[in-house]
């Protein structure tokens, strides 16, 4: 785990998705890597903090890496929920 994913997760455990979002994207694009953990980590911020477009997002570039990442499509089913579109849920 690099630095930047470390202070990431610390800053989202204590409630702070803006300071958690910063060192999310320093790990994604500065260090030029697109982990699904990252991607998956961004859109539980972006969710956390109500933009559902930027969340749903980054929860698809995440299954995209990694299909097979039940957290991820879990989340992105329940943020098609919240957008009333529950065949997209499914």
């Amino acid at each position: 785990m690099t630095a930047h994913l470390g202070l990431g997760n610390a800053y989202y455990e204590i409630g702070e998705p803006e300071r958690a979002l910063f060192y999310y994207h320093k790990v994604n694009f500065e260090e030029g890597q697109e982990m699904d953990d990252v991607l998956y980590n961004m859109g539980n911020a972006y969710y956390s903090l109500g933009d559902n477009e930027k969340a749903m997002d980054y929860y698809h570039k995440c299954i995209k890496i990694n299909p097979e990442k039940i957290e991820c499509l879990y989340n992105l089913g329940n943020a098609y929920v919240k957008k009333q579109e529950y065949l997209s849920a499914v």
